[in-house]
């Protein structure tokens, strides 16, 4: 599932995995091969189609949490080490929690032949005071391991976790008092 790139006392990264599909992740190996070719003939063209080849093979997603300026970011790394996200401030957030998702895929074929696969999957998140903000931490396959993960974070970043329960807003608790009455 998600794995922890690098759990240093100052910065903690979880990568989400590849951008880009298996299938493209190829062609861009083909196209990086191209461009080495390419230049050969012509630097600068064969350095462009290098560049686009990077770009489609080695493109990954992950978060990245500083211990230190307290601040989160989702990421999108190029080339394994040029990193991009917007940095957001740790301050809102209090508690850390485990939640459960299925998570899977689906497939037709022109035979008309339908598959879906799914398996349960358990996400950290970051919660604020009311459980009403979620930010994405990692994933893990077990609900141990999950909440494992959830306490070392927590420890690490002085949280608390907890079990995800949010607040009922007035306009929500309106609006089940009014569809109980019907």
């Amino acid at each position: 599932m998600t794995e922890a790139l690098d759990d240093s006392p100052d910065m903690l990264q979880y990568s989400s995995g590849n951008q880009v599909p298996f299938n493209m992740r190829v062609f861009g190996y083909c196209i990086l091969l191209g461009g080495f070719i390419t230049i050969l003939a012509n630097v600068i063209v064969g350095l462009l189609v290098a560049l686009v080849g990077v770009r489609l093979a080695f493109t990954y997603n992950g978060v990245q949490i500083d211990v230190v300026k307290k601040r989160y970011r989702v990421y999108t790394a190029y080339a394994y080490f040029l990193k991009q996200g917007k940095w957001k401030s740790l301050e809102s957030m209090q508690f850390v929690s485990v939640l459960g998702t299925n998570a899977g895929f689906e497939g037709f074929s022109r035979g008309g032949a339908y598959t879906k696969l799914t398996e349960k999957v358990w996400d950290v998140m970051l919660l604020s005071e009311n459980h009403r903000v979620k930010w994405y931490v990692c994933r893990q396959k077990s609900e141990e391991h999950a909440w494992a993960e959830a306490g070392h974070i927590a420890g690490i970043l002085d949280k608390k976790t907890a079990k995800y329960a949010p607040v009922l807003s007035a306009k929500s608790k309106a609006n089940r008092e009014r569809g109980r009455k019907r």
